[in-house]
């Protein structure tokens, strides 16, 4: 018997082994085919592709991508951008395959390809070059494909071959913040850029990358025709445009010759797992690897460098900075939250002031905000300083947009020197006066009371933990947003009301340090019946706002099992991402049809814009059209829908970007080197941190 195995074992190996020297058969797979997207600035060479976060987008946030760009650049682009968004990454045979499919074979390839090529320059695709091997028979190229069957007794000997191909990918952070650049851009003070900054950045949303020279021409020949009577000149263009470089809002676009990042991840790991004839058959393999990682690593440093060096200035082509948007977004949303929140003194108050002042306390309320630490605009003032000056230590840090693994360490000279620089900015007064180091220290102090735990005062030194604030902002935000998602769902008759937004808010603050909660134990400290909690917790669960931490007592189906519950934040955040780029996705389809109803008014007011440069003509033309029939009365209704809508998506525009968390950027090498912190002190900051860990556990208020 054992006999009969072995030869069968032995026989139906022999059809693998004569499979495996087939021509034009590929080399074990180095990677899997859903590997995520690589996002700028994640890392250096190998260490990008293992800092790559699993979920790269929700498929509500990939419709909203893919109903854009059809919007703006038609239906071809769209069924691109579907394929793209379905496959992860794909070669330009593969795209115009499915696109073909899904436009119903009415797409070439020559047309697919003329997109792509838009979009790429557009950075709303990155392109890679990926290298891979295939067993090949001697002589064999890859376009004649299988060679014809050979004599019997003749055989040759499989070679190994590589090719090269590119594939093509969606940027989706990039595109996604590209998606809301209208909002952020009325986030960045016109004070910081000046005209000629808004000009040049305008220039490249439009163009999408150019060199420096393109760019200082285009944006110039725009001032002219808009506004010539500012009379600047291309040097005036050229220093602006160094400008926005070195502030971070303008960087070098990365080289479509690199290859992605988690092939060189695999190869490594491959050899680890036994392909030991990568490393003998093609010996050059390990050099050019090293090569790629290399590149990577000065493409990352050099992404801000306006030193061209031995390149030629039209090689270097340049982009908007996405992330540098967002991250002052982040900034300068808290400082705004803070003066909404907080900064307004009592002595100055009159009675609309006081009503204001009373329609914001209830706001804080619903919105679970119980904190009154922050009494007078001296600590908003204190907080804006701290904020400008984790700002320069990400920008000192190389420019990475980087989200800090623990706090950063201030001092105070730091926080007043970059409040006192601000404001020194924006007011362009000498006599300004300035709040002085007391005014700001004392601010400090008090915010270190914050229940929030986002500073702490260590040897002197302030500890600030950005990134723990801004969770909390965010769950303040997911908590209204469970409120007005789910307080008026109705269960038996009645709306649950404030019920799923207090359990929310148990769970989130008291999990991390009691553990996940059954709803028994949950009904006492809610104040609500058994029934309306276990109501509640079903719309959540399914809202995907609280998810099961395990069940005690049995099995799933056992009688009495208690299912325990808990609130996962940054699950929390994909829903909320979600939830709201659905509903950016409803307002803006709705307006798409709505204006899709007034086509031909449309039409009929373009054709008169394009009738004559003279505005006494146009305005004659347009008087005779609306006198036309009911065309006052559509007119009008479309002004009144599109002023609606569109103010209805900035505002949720606004919303959604504070859940939007890209990490377009991650922690670069050698980060905690520039905390400039004593040794001394490296057990103190410890402390700070398992005590800022403990403080964000704050007891809930309800």
């Amino acid at each position: 018997m054992a006999r009969s195995k072995s030869s069968k074992s032995k026989k139906k190996g022999k059809p693998k082994s004569k499979s495996a020297a087939k021509p034009g058969r590929q080399w074990p797979a180095e990677g899997p085919a859903s590997t995520p997207p690589f996002r700028d600035g994640e890392g250096h060479g190998e260490q990008a592709a293992s800092s790559a976060r699993a979920g790269v987008a929700t498929p509500e946030e990939l419709e909203l991508f893919v109903f854009h760009v059809e919007d703006k650049f038609g239906k071809v682009a769209g069924a691109v951008a579907r394929v793209l968004a379905a496959r992860g990454n794909a070669t330009l045979e593969e795209i115009a395959e499915n696109a073909r499919d899904e436009a119903g074979g009415k797409i070439c390839e020559e047309g697919v390809k003329h997109t792509l090529w838009i979009l790429t320059k557009l950075n709303v695709v990155r392109t890679y070059l990926c290298t891979r091997l295939v067993v090949r028979e001697e002589g064999q190229t890859a376009e004649q494909g299988r060679l014809p069957a050979r004599p019997r007794g003749e055989l040759s000997e499989p070679v190994l071959v590589e090719e090269k191909h590119f594939i093509y990918m969606l940027d989706t952070d990039y595109a996604f913040v590209l998606t809301s650049f209208p909002t952020l851009m009325l986030e960045i003070k016109s004070s910081d850029l000046g005209k000629v900054g808004e000009y040049v950045l305008e220039t490249l949303i439009v163009h999408g990358r150019l060199s420096r020279s393109e760019a200082v021409d285009v944006s110039k020949g725009l001032c002219d025709e808009a506004e010539p009577q500012l009379g600047f000149g291309k040097d005036d263009f050229g220093d602006v445009f160094d400008k926005l470089v070195t502030r971070r809002y303008v960087e070098r676009v990365p080289s479509a010759q690199l290859p992605p990042p988690w092939e060189l991840r695999s190869v490594k790991q491959s050899m680890k797992r036994g392909h030991k004839g990568l490393a003998e058959v093609v010996p050059e393999r390990k050099e050019q690897w090293s090569k790629a990682t290399a590149a990577y690593d000065e493409m990352f440093e050099e992404k801000f460098e306006l030193d061209f060096g031995e390149r030629k200035e039209p090689s270097v082509l340049w982009r908007v900075n996405a992330q540098e948007f967002h991250d002052r977004f982040k900034e300068d949303y808290s400082v705004g939250w803070a003066e909404e929140q907080y900064g307004h003194d009592d002595e100055d108050d009159d009675e609309e002031k006081k009503k204001k002042k009373k329609k914001r306390k209830k706001e804080k309320e619903r919105l679970s905000f119980r904190d009154e630490i922050w009494g007078s605009t001296r600590d908003v003032a204190a907080f804006r300083g701290l904020i400008l000056a984790y700002r320069r230590r990400r920008h000192a840090a190389g420019g990475w947009g980087i989200w800090w693994d623990g706090p950063c360490q201030f001092s105070l000279n730091e926080v007043c020197q970059a409040l006192w620089q601000a404001l020194r900015r924006e007011e362009e007064e000498e006599s300004l006066a300035l709040p002085d180091r007391a005014t700001v220290e004392g601010g400090l102090g008090r915010l270190c009371g914050h229940s929030w735990g986002f500073l702490r005062k260590v040897a002197g030194r302030y500890s600030f933990g950005f990134q723990g604030f801004w969770s909390e902002l965010q769950l303040a935000h997911a908590e209204a947003l469970v409120e007005q998602k789910l307080g008026q769902v109705q269960t038996e008759g009645k709306s649950l009301g404030p019920l799923p937004r207090r359990i929310f808010r148990l769970l989130r603050v008291e999990c991390p340090t009691s553990g996940p909660l059954s709803s028994k134990e949950i009904q006492p400290l809610v104040f609500a019946s058994i029934k309306g909690v276990r109501a509640a917790l079903v719309q959540l669960f399914f809202a995907g706002f609280v998810q099961q931490a395990g069940r005690e007592g049995g099995g799933a189906s056992a009688k009495g099992a208690k299912c325990h519950w808990h609130v996962d934040e940054a699950l929390v955040a994909r829903a909320c991402r979600a939830n709201m780029a659905e509903t950016v996705r409803l307002v803006y389809g709705r307006r798409r049809s709505e204006l899709r109803e007034y086509q031909d008014v449309l039409e009929a007011v373009q054709r008169i814009t394009d009738l004559s440069d003279d505005p006494a003509v146009k305005l004659r033309a347009f008087q005779e059209y609306i006198t036309i029939g009911d065309n006052r009365d559509r007119f009008g209704r479309i002004r009144e829908l599109d002023k609606y809508l569109q103010d209805s998506f900035n505002d949720i525009l606004v919303v959604a970007n504070v859940f939007f968390d890209s990490e377009l950027s991650r922690k670069p090498r050698g980060a905690d080197e520039d905390q400039d912190v004593d040794e001394g002190e490296e057990a103190d900051q410890e402390q700070s941190r398992e005590d800022h860990q403990r403080s964000t556990k704050i007891k809930v208020k309800l």
